[in-house]
């Protein structure tokens, strides 16, 4: 189940707050999510990301882990910090349930400004196909190849990166294939 944009905070509290975000969903257990698009940095400076999450949450930003609060665990903080120019950074955050109860609180502390809640303007989702306005993704992430006319799925690699069509697989309009770190001289 997917729908196209996230109004609010991304900051669930419970198994029934996951439930009533999304029309058609209805999983209280063994499921994944993903949130996608661009995070807005008012200033340059160091910015603190956390997630609280039960189980396991992940937080990139640029294609660059900045959170990995990743694996089977009951509630748990896990923060990172990373330095931003102004303006717009591709975001992913993605979050696991595997029994038990369901947890997802994301935060961000700008440079010198207060802890908040990760949403409203200090996020959009401007996604383009085939060009550099896609979300930007890391190793072994897929990726988009060629003219992408799904205009909500098209991941671009980061930089070093290139994405690579499965073998024996040609692309022809649309394809997907995997973000593989480019050869170097020699």
């Amino acid at each position: 189940v997917e729908h196209e944009s996230h109004e609010y905070s991304i900051d669930f509290e419970n198994d029934e707050a996951f439930v009533a975000d999304i029309p058609g969903f209805d999983a209280t257990d063994k499921y994944l999510m993903r949130w996608r698009g661009h995070f807005t940095a008012e200033a340059q400076g160091y910015y603190s990301f956390s997630t609280t999450s039960d189980d396991g949450s992940m937080l990139y930003i640029d294609g660059n882990v900045v959170v990995d609060n990743d694996g089977l665990h009951g509630p748990q903080r896990r923060e990172g910090i990373v330095t931003l120019s102004p303006g717009q950074h591709s975001i992913v955050i993605t979050f696991f349930e595997n029994s038990g109860g369901a947890q997802l609180q994301v935060t961000v502390t700008p440079p010198n400004g207060d802890e908040q809640v990760l949403g409203g303007d200090m996020l959009s989702n401007p996604f383009g196909c085939g060009d550099d306005t896609g979300v930007t993704v890391g190793a072994n992430e897929r990726c988009a190849i060629d003219f992408c006319e799904d205009a909500r799925d098209c991941p671009q690699c980061a930089s070093g990166f290139s994405c690579v069509a499965p073998a024996g697989r040609p692309c022809a309009g649309t394809c997907f294939g995997t973000c593989v770190a480019e050869q170097g001289p020699g």
